[in-house]
């Protein structure tokens, strides 16, 4: 459930809010550690091994990564050592995990 179930994650997302761009932010989570990329173009995908270029990282704790996802990541909720760099960005990301 870390990385999102293919079916659960699809549903869930909202990749339109984008506005037909695309976003490929590398995700490291702690608590327990984990490392992959998140894809999001048409549809939303969580890629183990990238091999190509990332748009940014996001480092948070994975509670905090499973709020993301569910759309329950509040600016309340977000913890101060949640890290981005480039387009990675949490007001972004809540934008195509809206919730449901």
């Amino acid at each position: 459930m870390l990385h999102g179930e293919p079916d659960l994650i699809g549903w869930t997302a909202k990749p339109q809010a984008l506005d037909g761009g695309t976003l490929d932010p590398h995700v490291t989570t702690v608590e327990p550690a984990s490392n992959f990329t998140l894809h999001i173009a048409d549809r939303v995908e969580v890629v183990q091994h990238q091999t190509g270029p990332v748009d940014g990282s996001l480092t948070l704790p994975a509670e905090s990564w499973l709020r993301l996802i569910a759309g329950r990541l509040t600016p309340e909720h977000t913890p101060a050592g949640l890290q981005t760099t480039g387009a990675a960005d949490p007001d972004r990301l809540r934008r195509v995990f809206p919730g449901y």
